[in-house]
């Protein structure tokens, strides 16, 4: 009744409706087909007359229709479609920014932190935007509980780590003693200097000889050290900036330092 009452609303007015319906997936999954289903019956039914309501339904993808019993996909045959790609990091970035003046304090975010969900959404995330406000809601969040005045990286690892997961238990336990160690070395400095993102190869280097001397380990030379960075980047454990800088992804440095420590000692690794 609402529907035909604001058909001839429009008719009366000769005015014309293009109606909106975003995240029409979620919506369906969650309430059923009825609603797509009584919009495209209503203009089947008014026949003779301008079409006065047209319709945009916006998904992530259009395997939704998959899910639609064949009465309401043969009326829900879209005359056109248009695919984005996902959005670009510094499509990201101009997204983030303007969210970040909205909701936050000033310099409560840094460019730096910025950047840092921008990459990781582009990478990991698909270019979703709602995933890169979700990290950067989250992170915001981290901030507030632990009474800080600005976002952290570790608070945005932890956003992550809570939203999508990229760590498991078993990817660390697989790797070598000489990964867990660089590993371990990583999460500690990382822990250390709260607003790095990144750190030189040569702080990784000064860090892991320190590891290594508290767990009585002959470290490996430069070379190999930059070769088990390397292994770790490929094994998903850790990601590098533009200038080859290790940094972690999808964990708190503190929860991964002390998986690793724990892990150590049950592999008598006495420290």
């Amino acid at each position: 009744e609402l529907l035909h009452a604001l058909w001839d609303y429009l008719n009366e007015r000769n005015k014309f409706l293009i109606l909106t319906l975003d995240e029409i997936d979620y919506y369906l999954r969650r309430t059923g087909e009825d609603i797509v289903y009584e919009l495209t019956r209503l203009t089947d039914a008014i026949t003779n007359v301008p079409q006065r309501i047209n319709f945009m339904f916006i998904a992530r993808d259009h395997s939704f229709m998959r899910d639609m019993s064949q009465e309401t996909l043969s009326r829900f045959r879209p005359q056109e479609r248009l695919e984005f790609p996902p959005y670009l990091e510094d499509q990201l970035l101009d997204i983030l920014k303007e969210r970040v003046k909205e909701a936050f304090r000033e310099n409560a975010v840094s460019d730096e932190i910025i950047t840092f969900i921008a990459r990781n959404t582009a990478r990991y995330g698909n270019g979703d935007a709602r995933y890169a406000l979700l990290l950067l809601l989250s992170a915001g969040f981290a901030a507030d509980r632990d009474e800080q005045s600005i976002v952290l990286p570790e608070h945005v690892r932890e956003a992550q780590e809570k939203t999508d997961p990229k760590i498991r238990d078993e990817d660390v336990t697989m790797l070598t003693d000489d990964e867990k160690l660089v590993l371990l070395a990583l999460a500690r400095h990382l822990k250390r200097e709260k607003e790095a993102i990144f750190l030189s190869l040569e702080d990784v280097e000064s860090s892991y000889r320190v590891v290594c001397e508290e767990y009585d380990v002959e470290p490996v030379g430069r070379v190999m050290l930059h070769a088990l960075v390397k292994q770790l980047k490929a094994a998903g454990l850790i990601t590098l900036n533009e200038k080859s800088e290790p940094g972690l992804n999808g964990v708190k440095a503190e929860v991964l330092e002390k998986f690793l420590v724990d892990l150590l000692k049950r592999q008598e690794f006495y420290a």
